[in-house]
């Protein structure tokens, strides 16, 4: 009898569409609110928003309708992004985080347990390697809880994208969305969320950490 083929996972994986969170900083005199205006008049694919965990800066985001994949034209996008946010002074401080969301529709409920179980066993040695500041672990991107790890099951995943938040285990990972990596947008956008990374406004590191990531779920997907 022959073996089963493996899944080509790098194909599928590399093929998913991803989004950026970008958080920027601007000088006090800056009218944050104008520049709000102008941006949504003049960036037609992406999204501005406040962000109340920032002094005086925006986020930026693709819309829904605007796809990204990895691939030159979406990181040259972004570069073109960031150049129109230099030209107002528009940096990235220690406040500033950058939030990637994968694509998670291709996976299976068991497929999103493996993800979060090989996050939660290798998180100590991720947040060491992309050097995540004390400040936002304790705050915006935690840690996932190891305590209650048992609870991350296919049955409860199903729940979660399907809205069943009531049935929930009273677990912290299932009612708290600051954690370094999110699942509760599962229900909305049916998106992972790695919430951990520091911001920078260096393509090449986005594109690093995006890269990372693939691997990340290629190797998570291959321990089947």
């Amino acid at each position: 009898m022959k073996n089963k083929p493996l899944p080509n996972y790098r194909k599928k994986v590399y093929s998913l569409r991803w989004s950026p969170e970008i958080e920027v900083e601007f000088p006090e005199k800056i009218d944050i609110n104008t520049l709000h205006e102008r941006y949504d008049k003049f960036l037609g694919g992406w999204q501005v928003t406040t962000d109340g965990s920032l002094d005086n800066g925006l986020e930026f985001k693709p819309k829904k309708s605007h796809k990204l994949y990895y691939n030159s034209e979406t990181f040259e996008e972004i570069r073109e992004i960031f150049h129109l946010i230099k030209g107002h002074k528009g940096k990235v401080t220690k406040k500033c985080g950058l939030h990637i969301h994968i694509d998670a529709k291709i996976f299976t409920d068991e497929q999103i347990v493996m993800i979060v179980k090989e996050f939660i066993h290798k998180q100590r040695f991720i947040i060491k390697r992309f050097k995540v500041q004390k400040s936002r672990l304790e705050d915006m991107c935690k840690l996932l809880p190891r305590n209650g790890l048992s609870k991350v099951t296919p049955q409860i995943i199903h729940k979660v994208r399907t809205k069943d938040e009531w049935t929930l285990p009273d677990y912290p990972y299932f009612q708290d969305k600051h954690h370094a990596l999110n699942i509760l947008n599962l229900k909305d956008y049916g998106t992972l969320e790695f919430r951990l990374f520091e911001a920078s406004s260096k393509v090449k590191e986005i594109k690093e950490i995006v890269k990372w990531l693939f691997e990340f779920l290629i190797n998570s997907l291959e321990r089947e």
